[in-house]
């Protein structure tokens, strides 16, 4: 049955993989690090979420500590980095932590509620002057990257080995399937007539 029709169904699965990196690098979804909607299974491979947070944190951390450094305020730099991830989580946290300096609170109160990694929180958070902020942020960032580069050396080394393991796994198993089913069929037709 499976081998009888299997010229009618082989090319759907390609054909929607090529549709699907069609579609992702032309609506520009590529060029994010943050998935959502169609494009949030690409996070659930290991290690591919894991790897985009650590851009985004990188993103992060040196977007606030460049405009804090070219005196923009706290507050507006915080929620235009936030802008720059494209998460909706960290643009609202960054709103809300925006809010809470303009109103004078102290930003370290407000950090605890915050979707920020918990050191980008509490960097943010802490009553520094402009200088030491910067040079905290720049240190941070630098620890995101080099996290991020080897989370993405692992990634390159061990994605083809369990891609190539998966995809050819599955090949083999419906090829067996298919050839094994239809003699075990057989078989029993010539023991049960």
């Amino acid at each position: 049955m499976i081998r009888g029709s299997i010229g009618y169904w082989i090319w759907v699965p390609p054909l929607i993989a090529i549709l699907f990196v069609v579609w992702w690098t032309r609506t520009a979804q590529g060029n994010l690090l943050h998935f959502s909607g169609l494009t949030s299974p690409l996070g659930w491979i290991p290690g591919v979420g894991r790897l985009a947070n650590r851009f985004l944190c990188y993103t992060l951390a040196r977007l606030v500590a460049m405009l804090v450094e070219n005196n923009v305020p706290l507050d507006e730099g915080i929620v235009l980095a936030a802008q720059a991830t494209g998460s909706a989580n960290w643009i609202q946290s960054a709103r809300e932590m925006a809010a809470a300096i303009q109103r004078g609170d102290p930003a370290a109160a407000h950090c605890s509620r915050t979707s920020f990694p918990p050191y980008l929180r509490w960097l943010i958070g802490q009553q520094f002057d402009a200088g030491p902020r910067t040079q905290a942020l720049q240190a941070a960032a630098d620890g995101y990257r080099r996290q991020a580069a080897m989370l993405a050396d692992r990634l390159q080394t061990w994605l083809p080995v369990g891609l190539c393991v998966g995809i050819g796994g599955t090949a083999t198993l419906l090829f067996a399937l298919s050839v094994f089913l239809p003699l075990i069929e057989m078989l029993n037709g010539l023991v049960n007539p």
